[in-house]
């Protein structure tokens, strides 16, 4: 598996061409330039990427229905799946 290995600009334009067409996109994001996937019908990051790219540590399921919803909003997303691994 090949990862980052598309830039800001082309992420949006793959997107954009998708979208036309119907297509869905789903993207395992890494880092903290989530813009780049703006428009995206889902991202997927896993639990420490998502509280990374929020900047915290922790967060209690009462937050993070709310900071799911502010990423979405932010993002144009369709969909938000955070995935966390065995419990």
């Amino acid at each position: 598996m090949i990862s980052g290995v598309l830039t800001g600009s082309l992420a949006g334009k793959i997107i954009k061409a998708a979208s036309a067409l119907g297509l869905p996109v789903f993207i395992d994001p890494k880092g903290k330039q989530w813009d780049r996937y703006r428009g995206a019908t889902c991202l997927t990051p896993n639990w420490p990427e998502f509280l990374s790219y929020l900047g915290i540590e922790k967060l209690d399921e009462r937050a993070l229905e709310h900071q799911a919803k502010i990423v979405i909003d932010s993002h144009d997303l369709q969909f938000l799946l955070i995935t966390r691994g065995a419990a």
